[in-house]
């Protein structure tokens, strides 16, 4: 069987684009997949720990992605991505017997010791509101008309 030289060409010019084969995956809790490449864009879905997405292109530290599996298609930051493997166990903690709680923390350069001697340090500091303000969660298309009131729109966004 002969191989054509135009498959052999679209095979170099798909090694040479740079753009791994195995894809990136989301290293943080849930990352918004969204419109545009700005933390005031539209949010189009969250992203779970774990899942795997292809680049498609770059701009800044914003990755153009797809979620693998889907036709979905919008821009992550960077922070949120990464190249190594990243293995779940089925109803279990993460990798390494850590917790969703110490993985967001760890992201933010923090872990439960970092934390503890930091109150230990400052145990005038009430983190009730701290704790609290974790929960809360603001609707995209809210947080996109509060940015809009006040005359501050995304690069790139509608006015």
């Amino acid at each position: 069987m002969r191989i054509s030289p135009l498959i052999i060409l679209a095979c170099l010019l798909l090694a040479l684009s740079g753009v791994s084969a195995a894809g990136l995956q989301v290293q943080v809790r849930s990352t918004p997949l969204r419109e545009m490449p700005s933390f005031l864009a539209g949010s189009i879905r969250d992203i779970p720990y774990g899942q795997t997405v292809e680049e498609l292109s770059r701009q800044g530290d914003w990755r153009r992605v797809q979620v693998t599996g889907t036709r979905t298609i919008g821009w992550v930051h960077a922070s949120a991505l990464t190249e190594r493997k990243i293995e779940l166990a089925a109803g279990q903690a993460l990798s390494g017997q850590v917790s969703a709680d110490e993985l967001a923390l760890a992201g933010k350069g923090f872990s439960p010791e970092v934390e503890a001697a930091f109150r230990a340090e400052n145990q005038e500091l009430n983190y009730t509101w701290i704790n609290r303000m974790e929960t809360f969660r603001t609707d995209p298309k809210e947080s996109l008309d509060f940015l809009s009131q006040g005359g501050i729109y995304p690069p790139g966004g509608a006015r």
